[in-house]
């Protein structure tokens, strides 16, 4: 199966579950898929935020420890957090608005995306940023 969501193209084989995605025929990312539905369902949705330019929930940042960083609004759950003045995808695991961050401190240009429902890999892929993942 094919599929173009502006610039990218994606393919996935349904026998083996092996999901990739194109832009300007190189390579930006694969995966082998256990439940390609899934993947593929995670890759349109990532490749759809990246085309529409605004890329998952925007947030506040109150404060910034070291490893750590208070968010509004008060987000729970596990994700990525896309830094925009860093250039990169930071991964997080929050409750009630209090993030444990996969990098040191984060700048205050930031929106989250649920790991649920996106590939943090892809993402900074696409946009061309550095990726911290736990």
């Amino acid at each position: 199966m094919l599929s173009t969501i502006g610039e990218y193209k994606s393919a996935v084989s349904w026998d083996t579950g092996y999901i990739e995605v194109e832009r300007g025929n190189r390579p930006i990312y694969a995966v082998v898929s256990k439940r390609p539905a899934v993947g593929i369902y995670r890759v349109l949705n990532s490749l759809q935020e990246v085309v529409r330019g605004l890329v998952g929930t925007k947030l506040t940042l109150r404060t910034c420890d070291d490893w750590t960083a208070y968010v509004e609004p008060e987000i729970t759950g596990a994700g990525w957090l896309v830094d925009y003045g860093l250039r990169a995808v930071v991964g997080a695991r929050c409750l009630e608005g209090l993030c444990v961050l996969a990098r040191r401190c984060i700048s205050r240009d930031i929106s989250y995306i649920d790991h649920r429902d996106y590939d943090g890999q892809l993402l900074s892929a696409a946009l061309g940023f550095d990726l911290s993942d736990f």
